[in-house]
């Protein structure tokens, strides 16, 4: 039997809120967001989110799949790398970086709508975001590249006095489409 459960984390942030949303191609899973940053200012820790988008392209602060935060001290003028914990991205959904800060930095955009795979949005009130058409982040995305496309763990074996009846894994996992997380039992 397979059963999901979520596990919920309410986060209360303060600060500017600028998101750079993106249509993902093809599926992959994502490991760092890297911004690039033209500016940092004296204080002010950032904290990026990644999350699901509104069914009209805007991001849905409520569905945030990943977030990190980094110290003022760890941010430097030039690329930063926000490492997140490896998150399934799906082919043909759309994303947002979400940006918060209290600090007085700034973020390389292009001009024109150079990019025209995604909007760059300003939040003022923590629910509503306003697209902005004349520039986007300057922004990458970094996946994980897979060594083998299978992997098998053998387990050693378990016995119990009188034997078993039941056995029950509970792991956090997904499983990318096209793809299967199959177990295997033995019995002796």
């Amino acid at each position: 039997e397979v059963y999901w459960t979520y596990e919920n984390t309410n986060v209360g942030l303060n600060g500017s809120v600028y998101a750079q949303s993106f249509l993902n191609a093809q599926p992959f899973v994502a490991t760092a967001i890297e911004l690039d940053f033209e500016k940092v200012g004296a204080t002010g820790d950032v904290t990026v989110m990644l999350c699901t988008c509104s069914a009209i392209g805007a991001p849905d602060f409520g569905q945030v799949i990943a977030h990190v935060t980094k110290e003022r001290d760890d941010l430097v003028v030039g690329w930063n790398e926000f490492v997140i914990d490896y998150t399934l991205l799906e082919a043909g959904k759309r994303y947002a970086i979400v940006t918060v800060t209290t600090g007085n930095h700034s973020i390389w955009c292009t001009g024109q709508n150079k990019f025209t795979g995604g909007t760059r949005f300003a939040c003022t009130d923590g629910i509503f975001a306003q697209g902005d058409l004349s520039a986007d982040f300057a922004f990458r995305v970094r996946g994980a590249r897979m060594r083998q496309p299978r992997t098998e763990i053998a387990f050693d074996p378990v016995a119990l006095a009188g034997g078993m009846t039941d056995v029950e894994m509970v792991m956090k996992s997904w499983a990318p489409g096209g793809t299967a997380l199959e177990w295997q039992f033995r019995p002796s």
